[in-house]
């Protein structure tokens, strides 16, 4: 989703659905937020990513949309050992 689509998306998300945000930085750069959406209010949104509590401006998403939860940790294999 869009522009207004894309905010229209996030004034609706339920809480804990799982999102990416593209939007634009200060210094007109684009960036993603992936995590948990957590709330919205008239302006803002928060999303719970790696890097922490990142609160977006309506005025500055690109583009958002809902994806699925992260993969399950793959299972390392223990190294062999060579004699």
């Amino acid at each position: 989703m869009l522009g207004d689509e894309a905010v229209a998306f996030l004034r609706s998300a339920p809480e804990g659905t799982r999102v990416v945000v593209r939007h634009r930085l200060p210094d007109g750069q684009a960036t993603d937020a992936l995590g948990w959406f957590l709330r919205a209010d008239e302006t803002h949104c928060a999303v719970a990513t790696k890097r922490g509590l990142e609160t977006i401006a309506f005025t500055a998403v690109i583009a958002a949309k809902a994806v699925p939860p992260p993969p399950e940790p793959r299972n390392r294999r223990p190294s062999s050992l060579i004699e």
